[in-house]
């Protein structure tokens, strides 16, 4: 049974960030610098940007499941937020 709050998950979440827009970077880039590949830049542009929406879907669900949070109210009347693992 583990007691840990999860920061080694987002620790590899945001190496894993880094890592894909770093070669999405590296990939725009390196088609861009070949000057006459009109086509093949677009065709890679639109290939980046069709991936964008899904990445982005799964990152919003990965952390709303990680860092979802509540309010509750105490006993003495306060609200407190607490952090849910879902």
């Amino acid at each position: 049974h583990s007691h840990g709050h999860g920061g080694s998950d987002i620790v590899s979440f945001m190496i894993g960030l880094l890592t894909h827009s770093a070669v999405d970077g590296i990939a725009l880039g390196a088609v861009s610098s070949e000057g006459d590949a009109t086509s093949l830049s677009l065709l890679v542009f639109i290939a980046l940007m069709a991936h964008k929406g899904p990445a982005a879907i799964s990152m919003t669900a990965f952390l709303k499941r990680k860092l979802s949070a509540t309010l509750a109210i105490t006993q003495d009347g306060k609200i407190k937020r607490e952090i849910i693992k879902q």
